[in-house]
């Protein structure tokens, strides 16, 4: 009887130890399983349900001027998000956001009802509005910090600069083209709830694969877009045109200092503003020169010598046949020599020039100016423009193309062409971009001038410089370009735009241009003005030539470059009815600033004396400091000036 009994108990242990064994290993597989086997699948479950993590906007490099003046930066802004399962009465949730955040109300409520964990319902809102919201006391719903884009000067040099995405990726202009420099650390945050609903936000490490971001020093001058801006919006306003640009270039180095389009935009509140008014026409739009190509085949045929500046021409009294073709002239011209051809923009002397220079010869110039081929300025939608294949010219496309008809050209093709004469014959590449920084200020890539090639002789860019001059002389097309005190060397140009419907040369569409470089003998600035189809006359040297002037007057003053020794300047004065008081004559010695009226001059470096007397007549509120020669002074130079603006002038003993 006992060997039964403990016959069954040893079969009862062995039993329940089998049992529990088996429970073991059960359980030890089902945790291979979860822990092993099924781990990333089960984690990515959890953290789907109780955990997101979320890419923020990082905080992109600033783009500064030349000057390292602020043009674009990135600011700390709220976004609202929200979890849905944790929102209560979502309709009326959805209604009170949606009147604050100006959205509509079933997108709101469409999100908040979301089976997600995580749902954004709003990304970068202004301050005010995070306010409002905060005071709601949303359950469920709360903010984070994001970088957000702003360009504090509004739309000063927008078509340049470009904008930014939602999520700070460059989408156009120096924002797109530089994208991999400014763009910064990608932000992470981790979002998660604990056993009792509450939120835990944490930081994820950056890889340290991921590169900071880089700033980006431009050669841009605030100052001088600002002028170029102001100058091209009073005249596209004025004559009631349909865009206009400018561009304003260094010539020694292919810098450059400004470039403005109208009409433009502000990319704070990109969302108000059409296709037409973001691009860079200065890079993207191509159109036929007319006039001011005249300047290139001049520099062509003295190079070539296939002309020399006296040499005659008749043209044939406004009227001139090749072919079953008519060239005409905008008055009529009987014999005139190549530099009166220039001067007074005859169409028919310019065609017989072509024709002595030969298809080849001028297709050869035209590609060694940069026509035809990209700048190089490394900007998005650069194009190329068309030059047509020498081969296949008639002599009445040579004769068109002398004059600038049947070539497209782009502005920054223009202005490093025109450049190339100023320099001597010597074409730069054009750039905007002087230097990359780090966030240390220490430069990690510098842009230096970089010389393409010689496109002429420096003997051909003075004698072209010359004749360039009588343009802007008394008789000539562009006498509204001469500036005081400076000598002006330029030319103006009106062409014909083709009518897309009728496939011809419209009767009533122009392009209005002027070209230039001052001062002439040792040019400082090399300036574009394009006013595309202006109402009216559409003549360059009425609509374009003005806007040179005003451009070349205010940028000479704001760099400082004196006038020409014995420049004789006259202040007309208006006595309070209105009427021109006597006039007063100055006559100024080499290295004199001279100023425009209403316009604060650089006065830094002049004695207490010197700057008084200059500042007598000003009507401004002086206050001074100091002594010795002037160090400091506000206003700044070229700003406008009120009667009774305060003047602070800092004086400083001179070292």
């Amino acid at each position: 009887m006992k060997n039964n009994q403990i016959k069954w108990l040893k079969a009862r242990v062995f039993l329940i130890f089998s049992l529990l064994l088996l429970c073991f290993i059960l359980i030890f597989l089902r945790a291979l399983q979860l822990q092993v086997l099924d781990r990333d699948t089960l984690q990515g479950m959890a953290e789907k349900q109780h955990q997101r993590i979320i890419k923020l906007v990082p905080r992109r490099g600033t783009i500064y001027d030349r000057n390292l003046r602020v043009l674009a930066e990135s600011a700390e802004i709220e976004s609202l998000y929200a979890h849905p399962s944790q929102v209560k009465n979502v309709s009326r949730v959805a209604h009170k956001l949606a009147r604050i955040l100006e959205m509509d109300r079933s997108t709101i409520e469409r999100r908040l009802r979301s089976s997600r964990s995580f749902v954004w319902l709003r990304r970068k809102i202004p301050p005010q509005k995070v306010d409002r919201i905060r005071g709601l006391g949303v359950a469920g719903s709360n903010f984070l910090k994001e970088s957000q884009r702003y360009y504090p000067n509004v739309g000063l040099a927008a078509n340049l600069l470009g904008f930014v995405g939602v999520d700070s990726q460059g989408l156009e202009g120096m924002e797109l083209q530089y994208d991999r420099y400014l763009r910064g650390n990608p932000h992470r945050v981790v979002v998660e709830l604990d056993a009792r609903g509450r939120e835990i936000v944490t930081e994820v490490p950056i890889p340290p694969t991921d590169l900071p971001s880089h700033s980006v020093v431009l050669t841009i001058d605030r100052d001088i877009q600002y002028i170029v801006e102001r100058a091209l919006s009073q005249a596209v306003s004025k004559t009631r045109a349909k865009s206009g640009m400018a561009v304003v270039m260094d010539p020694r180095t292919g810098q450059v200092l400004a470039v403005a389009n109208r009409p433009s935009f502000n990319p704070n509140a990109l969302k108000d503003y059409d296709p037409d008014s973001i691009r860079n026409r200065a890079i993207t739009d191509i159109f036929e020169p007319g006039s001011i190509f005249k300047v290139f085949l001049l520099a062509t045929a003295l190079e070539e010598g296939a002309v020399q500046k006296n040499d005659i021409f008749f043209c044939h009294n406004g009227a001139y046949r090749i072919g079953r073709e008519i060239i005409h002239d905008h008055k009529k011209y009987g014999w005139l020599s190549v530099q009166n051809i220039i001067k007074v923009s005859s169409n028919i002397g310019a065609s017989q020039i072509g024709l002595k220079v030969g298809a080849k010869r001028l297709d050869r110039y035209i590609r060694n100016f940069g026509f035809g081929a990209r700048t190089g300025i490394r900007l998005p939608g650069e194009v190329k423009g068309i030059v047509r294949n020498p081969n296949r010219l008639t002599k009445v496309d040579i004769a068109n193309c002398s004059f600038g008809q049947g070539i497209s050209v782009t502005g920054i093709q223009l202005i490093s062409a025109l450049s190339s004469i100023a320099n001597g014959g010597i074409l730069m590449r054009p750039h905007v971009v002087d230097r990359i920084i780090d966030q240390d200020g220490k430069v990690i890539q510098s842009v230096h001038p970089r010389i393409r090639r010689r496109v002429h002789s420096p003997d051909t860019s003075l004698a072209v410089t010359q004749i360039l001059k009588e343009v802007v002389q008394p008789g000539g097309t562009g006498a509204q370009a001469a500036l005081v005190g400076y000598e002006v060397a330029g030319k103006t140009g009106t062409a014909q735009k083709i009518d897309p419907l009728l496939k011809k040369y419209s009767d009533d569409k122009y392009v209005g241009s002027f070209m230039g470089f001052v001062p002439a003998d040792d040019p400082r600035l090399a300036i574009l003005v394009v006013i595309d189809e202006p109402e009216g006359t559409p003549y360059g040297g009425v609509v374009a030539a003005p806007v040179f002037r005003t451009i070349a007057q205010k940028t000479l003053q704001h760099l400082n470059v004196p006038p020409r020794k014995g420049t004789v300047i006259v202040h007309v004065k208006r006595d309070r009815e209105g009427s021109r008081m006597p006039k007063k004559r100055e006559t100024f010695a080499k290295g004199t600033r001279v100023q425009s009226e209403g316009v604060m001059p650089n006065l830094l470096g002049l004695s207490m004396r010197a700057t008084l007397k200059w500042l007598e007549e000003m009507n401004l509120d002086i206050r001074i400091s100091g002594r010795g020669v002037l160090l400091e002074q506000t206003p700044r130079p070229g700003s406008r000036l009120k009667k009774g603006t305060v003047c602070h002038l800092r004086f400083a003993p001179q070292s």
